[in-house]
């Protein structure tokens, strides 16, 4: 690890890069604070160090902070175990907490053990911010109880769409409560050099949260629909070429219980027809957002079920249909007044083919129409980064 002896110590915990989304958000966290705050020492206390860290050499990488806070994940590894003195004495020296942005505040991923890390961190009297969140709405009493004395220890709550503003109002006081944006709006966008008539497409079984379940993904029933939208556009000729890619796949095998969007990739090329299968590519394999980015620069447009693969796209100038019906992909449409385009409902799921028709016949106009949303998210995410340096002035 790196010093800085002029500036704060400032450790963001609960880093994850088996998803390159939420890789996309430590990075673009760690730039936006050492813009924010010249000398700063950033680190990133981050599960899955010994599967991919090696591929994100500007991130100062230490252990999550798994042993001191008596938690154990599937993806706790004894590395992590053995650094515990070094995570201590992060801890101790540490001016300010983050905890990394992204959507894991909510209730179905189990996140008992992410609060009781931070339950330890404010009993050591350190100072947190929550950065950049989606917080979901509990059902166990006590968990939400427990979540509302962290949300209200916390000097900043910054959280990156509606239903997560209006669930931490009833959690905690306005003082120090924020409607950022997302922090990957903030990570480098590749070069585009496009070929004609592609389309990169994020398939996954991942399940939407919302706050009604009549519309949530509960299967992969969708995935035989999508592949008849596929098939539909290979046969008019709209589509010439199709990759499959996605943000979370590569480390289904890891032992370490991580999602694998090539599970759905497989299943989704079975279901086309034999005779098209030859236009369709499998890009298999671990993706840094770097990597991500890069492939959807190099489509005529992005069909993806995960909302980080829609962005990163659509930071690449590469019209993006983010299929997905969560509440946080709809609120993102909805606070870029649609610049951002996001089916509505699971139904549309069965029609990707007429919703994607008029990007590939005018991608220039989609194109245009989409940056200004980006824009627009990236003007508010820039906020997540000053806040935080406010708190040190």
């Amino acid at each position: 690890m790196s010093s800085s002896p002029q500036g704060p110590l400032i450790l963001i915990v609960d880093g994850w890069l088996a998803n390159a989304g939420d890789a996309a958000i430590n990075l673009a966290t760690a730039h936006s604070l050492r813009r924010e705050i010249p000398g700063a020492r950033i680190v990133l206390a981050s599960h899955h160090r010994t599967l991919v860290g090696q591929r994100y050499p500007e991130l100062d990488l230490a252990p999550p902070l798994d042993a001191l806070a008596d938690v154990s994940w599937p993806w706790t590894t004894t590395e992590d175990v053995a650094e515990r003195d070094a995570s201590d004495l992060l801890v101790e020296e540490a001016d300010l907490v983050l905890a990394a942005g992204g959507g894991y505040m909510i209730e179905r991923y189990q996140p008992e053990g992410r609060i009781r890390g931070y339950e330890y961190l404010l009993e050591r009297g350190k100072r947190l911010v929550i950065y950049s969140q989606t917080i979901g709405r509990f059902e166990d009493r006590e968990l939400r109880s427990r979540l509302g004395s962290v949300l209200s220890a916390a000097e900043l709550v910054l959280v990156r769409d509606e239903p997560s503003l209006k669930i931490a109002r009833e959690l905690r006081a306005a003082e120090g409560l924020h409607l950022t944006a997302d922090e990957a709006f903030l990570f480098p966008g590749g070069r585009r050099i496009a070929r004609p008539h592609s389309l990169l497409v994020t398939t996954s079984m991942h399940p939407w949260e919302r706050g009604g379940s009549e519309d949530e993904l509960k299967d992969d029933s969708h995935l035989a629909e999508i592949a008849a939208s596929l098939t539909r556009l290979l046969a008019s000729g709209h589509v010439r070429t199709v990759t499959l890619a996605s943000t979370t796949q590569g480390l289904g095998g890891s032992g370490q219980a991580l999602e694998d969007d090539t599970t759905a990739a497989d299943q989704l090329l079975a279901a086309i027809p034999a005779d098209r299968r030859n236009r369709i590519e499998i890009r298999a394999g671990y993706l840094t957002p770097s990597e991500y980015t890069t492939l959807a620069a190099g489509h005529t447009a992005v069909i993806s079920m995960r909302m980080h693969g829609a962005i990163l796209a659509a930071l690449a100038g590469t019209p993006a249909l983010l299929a997905n019906a969560s509440d946080k992909a709809l609120s993102l449409s909805r606070r870029s007044e649609s610049r951002i385009v996001a089916i509505a409902d699971r139904g549309d799921l069965t029609r990707l083919d007429e919703l994607i028709a008029p990007v590939l016949e005018d991608p220039r106009s989609a194109r245009l129409r989409q940056n200004a949303g980006v824009e627009q998210m990236r003007t508010l995410a820039r906020a997540n980064s000053k806040l935080v340096a406010g708190l040190l002035r």
